[in-house]
């Protein structure tokens, strides 16, 4: 969440267009999220101005997995966040084989997600690239 994005959410609630609840849990992960393997700095943007990135390269199949499981269940509540966290796969092809067809199926798995926010669609579809079906 950047600066903009905060202050939008402090407007919402003050003017009453979103509960004190759904503030909350939209705040809930801040400033940080630990996946276990890896720590998601949300407030990363409102500190040095550009969001956390996760690399791809070294994590398990399990891991990869995970935080493809875990942008689709951000997108819902959070499709700022979700989309931040989608970027960890640009670069999914510099990876080796293994890890290249792991990442393709957990961006496809993101991708075919019934309801996926314009912006999560957006960025994993750029990185499947234009001839992924």
């Amino acid at each position: 969440m950047n600066e903009q994005e905060l202050r939008r959410l402090l407007e919402s609630l003050q003017r009453g267009e979103i509960p004190v609840e759904g503030a909350l849990e939209r705040l809930r992960h801040l400033p940080f999220e630990d996946l276990g393997f890896a720590r998601v700095d949300h407030h990363r943007a409102l500190r040095h101005g550009f969001p956390e990135v996760i690399f791809g390269r070294g994590k398990t199949v399990a891991e990869v997995t995970a935080i493809a499981e875990r942008i689709i269940e951000l997108d819902a509540r959070n499709p700022q966040v979700a989309s931040r966290l989608a970027r960890c796969f640009d670069r999914w092809k510099k990876f080796d084989a293994g890890r290249q067809a792991h990442a393709r199926q957990a961006l496809e798995r993101v991708r075919s997600h019934q309801g996926l926010s314009r912006d999560v669609l957006e960025i994993v579809s750029r990185a499947l690239g234009p001839d992924a079906t």
